[in-house]
């Protein structure tokens, strides 16, 4: 990965990727308490999954446009490829063959995050949004591209299902011999924020600025460990905010 850019997602998201990190420790410490089906990701990715941009000056048909959108450039490729088989820098790494399915933040519209879970046997993504009124479905499905279309692409070409060594994921890849893009789901039916979307770019100043931060590590945070979200109480962000940093002082992370 090249150290510029992998600094500057560190410096970007550090409260969401400390926070996707602890949870995946947390998984891997006690598997037998919250399975070992599951693992979690960094922003980073949406980073490296974004639609290349060719230079301005350079001349491109619609046809090698749209090429490129589900075509990362070599190096973002290559640190796609070491989220899959567990080589990321991160620590406590799970490779996504041993995996059903995978959590992360992911970021809307360049203000607001929301968290999607990747199933690989239902070849779905779904997105759980602490504030639906901002993204309609039609703007939702194209902000989800580089999961939906480039990271599939990526997926089959690097013949993911077929190495993967959960039974049911290689199955889903046995019924669908061709690519096909990933479904995307959309739960509307969560807690939701009353204080509106961030106002900086990519929420990067801080994760607490507004709720829609704290509100995805909630839900993956609940989703990977089975725990209803009609447990998530608004009133009570404060406290969450409190506990994510008390749990990155001690290096743990607790329900």
């Amino acid at each position: 990965m090249d150290e510029l850019e992998g600094r500057c997602c560190v410096v970007k998201c550090r409260h969401l990727d400390m926070a996707m990190f602890l949870i995946r420790k947390r998984q891997l410490s006690h598997p037998q308490v919250f399975g070992t089906e599951w693992t979690t990701a960094e922003f980073c990715l949406q980073q490296f999954l974004q639609p290349f941009t060719p230079p301005s000056a350079k001349r491109v048909t619609r046809k090698q446009i749209a090429s490129m959108t589900v075509n990362p450039p070599p190096n973002y490729l290559k640190n796609i490829h070491h989220f899959v088989w567990g080589s990321w820098q991160h620590g406590y790494a799970q490779a996504w063959t041993k995996v059903r399915k995978v959590y992360l933040p992911y970021n809307v519209r360049q203000s607001h995050w929301v968290a999607v879970e990747i199933d690989f046997v239902r070849h779905t993504a779904t997105v759980y949004d602490s504030y639906t009124v901002f993204t309609s479905n039609t703007m939702l499905v194209r902000q989800m591209e580089p999961i939906t279309q480039t990271l599939a692409k990526v997926l089959y070409d690097m013949r993911f299902y077929e190495k993967s060594e959960v039974e049911a994921v290689k199955k889903k890849g046995i019924d669908m011999p061709t690519f096909n893009p990933f479904t995307i789901c959309r739960i509307s039916d969560v807690p939701q924020q009353s204080d509106g979307m961030c106002t900086s770019n990519f929420c990067t100043s801080r994760v607490d600025s507004t709720s829609c931060g704290i509100m995805t590590v909630k839900f993956i945070e609940y989703l990977s460990a089975g725990i209803p979200f009609n447990t998530i109480d608004p009133a009570k962000f404060g406290y969450y905010r409190l506990k994510l940093a008390i749990e990155a002082l001690r290096g743990e992370a607790y329900v």
